[in-house]
């Protein structure tokens, strides 16, 4: 009599190994939609300032915060671009307050980073300016508004300290089960 052989051919294991990775990656999906489904219904309807490490930024409830040239760029839940900030600490205390529905704090936020931003640019200008320069007159001139601009950079980075602790304290509202 002869014997049969019970051994699998490498077909069927590649066949069950790609079915099998095909369940799990569905399994991975449901579970990622499951769980999104979940914040947002935590965040949204609760109102409840939530702060999570997604892929490649955050999810704040209302908003997702990516990194992306330099920037920190606030996001809709429906993917479009409403801001960019110059700091992941102004775009995460703008998300909170604005979904604490704290708009004047908001826009004091918004207001700083922006300025800060802009005057960092002009910084770099001014030091690139005095590097190309070869006049000292002009680079006595440029250097002075250097200064002036690096003073006025500190007192709007420590107001937007300030308003960035102040976002950290505020009331949430508790959960109503």
């Amino acid at each position: 009599m002869e014997r049969l052989s019970t051994k699998k051919s490498p077909l069927n294991r590649n066949l069950i190994a790609e079915e099998l990775s095909n369940a799990v990656d569905l399994a991975l999906q449901y579970v990622d939609r499951w769980a999104e489904s979940e914040l947002i219904h935590i965040t949204v309807h609760k109102k409840t300032p939530v702060l999570l490490p997604i892929k490649k930024g955050f999810f704040t409830g209302y908003y997702y915060i990516k990194y992306e040239n330099d920037f920190w760029s606030v996001y809709s839940l429906g993917k479009e671009l409403i801001r960019a900030f110059t700091s992941k600490h102004s775009a995460i205390a703008w998300c909170f307050t604005m979904q604490l529905n704290n708009i004047k704090l908001a826009d004091e936020i918004l207001n700083c980073d922006e300025r800060l931003g802009r005057i960092l640019i002009e910084i770099q200008h001014y030091q690139n300016s005095i590097e190309k320069c070869n006049d000292s007159i002009k680079q006595e001139i440029l250097e002075m508004r250097k200064k002036n601009s690096v003073e006025q950079a500190k007192s709007i980075k420590s107001r937007l300290i300030k308003n960035i602790n102040r976002a950290k304290y505020l009331k949430i509202p508790q959960w109503k089960n």
